[in-house]
């Protein structure tokens, strides 16, 4: 599964083997590290949240409480090591420079109780891995997640970046609606704006608080909810991904006709970005044709990867085929 990418290259991993390749988009080279285990030097498991690179010839693998940091042929280089009070892995992290790591420490609970967002948590924190300092930019949960009634599911991530030349660190949760946008040059970060999203096939799913769950309903509302599933930042341009939610009914007739619903089957998501420029849309989204799959990684308008969904032949053959798309405007 890909996961970044930095300058020409590209970093995937195996989830079932936990092992990271490195493919080098010029000479098509691909070089696979296997170093899941269990002492100092290994990591543990991979997801799409705890694996990126942090430079040119480095990529670091999170655990909750220290980054493991390897060389492009996969040879241990050192670890930074965090004081993390939680059991969740560190994850989307940032490294700035030779001192200072942008990470998400992870809230645990129950996120389908009231309980979960009445104590605010720190979300997006800034470390200095060399005088061991930590400073909280983002604060847990934001108003766009929920009311005193109902809560967005499904599983929520946590995205941000920087707007370097206003000296701003964005946030934007896969379940919410808005984006905020923080102060760097304040110690703890103060809330500057709140920018509206307004995503046109965007519909949030609402679930009361103390509502029975059972697997049925897990499944529906992991197959409704709409999921903001990346964004993406390239000067003063932001890309958002994200996928439509089927409604109720459509999961009800596809598990009817479909008998390995949801675990070998499942129907292929409809994927759109939507572009702003200077925090303004640049227009209405963009959907991506299911032939090209999900989107994956976007670096510029030009240069959007995407993956194609698995059939029969691929998953027989192992293999995986990405596509390089592009948003182009067209002719009134």
């Amino acid at each position: 599964m890909l996961v970044d990418k930095n300058e020409e290259r590209l970093l995937l991993f195996n989830r079932a083997s936990n092992d990271v390749a490195v493919m080098d988009l010029d000479s098509t080279e691909i070089s696979i590290h296997s170093n899941f285990g269990q002492d100092d030097i290994s990591h543990g498991k991979i997801n799409d949240v705890n694996l990126f690179f942090l430079s040119d010839s480095i990529y670091g693998v999170s655990s909750s409480n220290k980054i493991n940091m390897y060389g492009l042929k996969g040879n241990y280089i050192e670890s930074m090591r965090f004081d993390n009070y939680t059991v969740a892995p560190i994850s989307n992290f940032k490294l700035v420079n030779d001192s200072i790591v942008y990470y998400v420490r992870i809230p645990e609970g129950n996120t389908g109780r009231l309980e979960y967002y009445e104590y605010p948590s720190e979300i997006v924190v800034k470390s200095n891995i060399k005088s061991n300092q930590e400073s909280s930019l983002v604060r847990f949960p934001q108003k766009d997640l929920f009311t005193k009634d109902y809560f967005h599911p499904y599983t929520y991530n946590h995205f941000f970046g920087f707007f370097e030349t206003k000296n701003e660190l964005f946030y934007i949760n896969s379940n919410g609606a808005n984006m905020y946008v923080y102060d760097l040059l304040e110690l703890h970060g103060k809330l500057k704006r709140e920018v509206k999203l307004n995503l046109d096939y965007y519909n949030q799913l609402e679930i009361e608080f103390g509502a029975t769950t059972d697997m049925e309903e897990s499944i529906a509302q992991a197959f409704c909810s709409p999921i903001i599933k990346g964004v993406y930042t390239n000067e003063s341009n932001l890309f958002v991904v994200y996928k439509e939610g089927f409604s109720r009914d459509f999961i009800r007739r596809y598990a009817d006709e479909h008998e390995g619903f949801p675990y070998t089957e499942r129907p292929q998501s409809q994927y759109y970005i939507s572009y702003f420029l200077n925090e303004e849309k640049v227009s209405r989204d963009v959907m991506i044709p299911k032939e090209y799959g999900e989107v994956k990684f976007i670096e510029s308008a030009d240069y959007i990867l995407s993956k194609k969904y698995p059939t029969e032949e691929s998953d027989l053959n192992g293999t995986t085929t990405y596509y390089v798309l592009s948003l182009t405007k067209k002719n009134e």
